[in-house]
C-alpha cells in the first residue's frame, strides 16, 4: 500500500472565545504540572507514581475553542489517562496519553494537516504502512476504513475524518440542523497490539460534551 497524505486541514470555523482560551491555558498548565508518562521513562523506573489527569477538561477546552476533538467517553479497567494536552499556538493539536496495565502505552492525537508528519512523531522514521482495517464505530464520522502503520512494537491506526466541532462556548447545532464538521487527521497509537488499538478506536467519539 502506498503512503498518502491527506490535504492540509482547513482553519477552524469559530474564533476562540476568551473563556475558551482561559480554559485551554489552565488545562495546559495542569497537564504540564501533572506527571506525564513517557514510555521509555516508565519502563526504566517502574516504581515512579502514576498521576491520573482529568482528560475531560482538555476535551472541553478543545471543543470550546472550535477544535475537532476525538476522545474516549470512558477508559477500560487498568487504563489510566496520564496526559491530556490542547496547547495554544498557530498549529494546535489535541493529545491524550494513557498508561495501560502499568506498562504499555496508548495515545490519541487529532491534528489539522499531514498524517505523515504525525506518524513520524509517534512512530519514528522510517515506519511501515501495513494496509487498511475496518473500524466500525457508533460515531458515523469515525466509522470506516482506517490505515495501519508500525515501527517495531509501536503501532498506529489513522484516518482522515470529518470530525464534529462545537461552536464558541461549546455551542451545539440547532435541533434538526446538521452538525458542523472539519477535516482532521485522527491517530491512535501505542504498544498494546493492533487488535486492542482497533477495539479502542471503535469507542472514540467526537460528540460535544453537555454544557456545564
Amino acid at each position: 500500500m502506498s503512503q498518502t497524505s491527506p490535504p492540509a486541514g482547513r482553519p477552524g470555523r469559530y474564533n476562540r472565545s476568551f473563556s475558551g482560551l482561559v480554559v485551554s491555558m489552565v488545562v495546559l498548565v495542569l497537564a504540564v504540572v501533572a506527571f506525564v508518562v513517557v514510555r521509555d521513562f516508565v519502563r526504566s523506573d517502574p516504581d515512579m507514581p502514576v498521576v491520573e489527569v482529568d482528560y475531560v477538561e482538555a476535551v472541553r477546552a478543545g471543543q470550546e475553542a472550535g477544535f475537532p476533538v476525538v476522545y474516549p467517553p470512558s477508559l477500560p479497567d487498568g487504563w489510566v489517562a496520564t496526559s491530556a494536552l490542547f496547547p495554544l499556538g498557530p498549529n494546535p493539536e489535541w493529545t491524550l496519553g494513557i498508561l495501560v496495565d502499568g506498562d504499555d502505552f496508548v495515545g490519541v492525537k487529532v491534528v489539522r494537516g499531514d498524517s505523515g508528519a504525525v506518524l513520524d512523531r509517534v512512530l519514528g522514521d522510517p515506519y511501515d504502512v501495513d494496509g487498511s482495517i475496518d473500524v466500525p464505530n457508533d460515531d458515523p464520522l469515525l466509522s470506516g476504513d482506517w490505515s495501519a502503520a508500525s515501527e517495531g512494537k509501536d503501532e498506529a491506526l489513522y484516518t482522515q475524518a470529518e470530525v464534529a466541532v462545537a461552536g464558541p462556548e461549546g455551542e451545539t447545532a440547532a435541533p434538526g440542523a446538521e452538525p458542523q464538521t472539519e477535516t482532521a487527521v485522527v491517530v491512535v497509537y501505542g504498544t498494546v497490539g493492533e487488535d486492542r488499538l482497533v477495539d479502542f478506536a471503535r469507542t472514540l467519539t467526537s460528540a460535544t460534551l453537555p454544557a456545564r
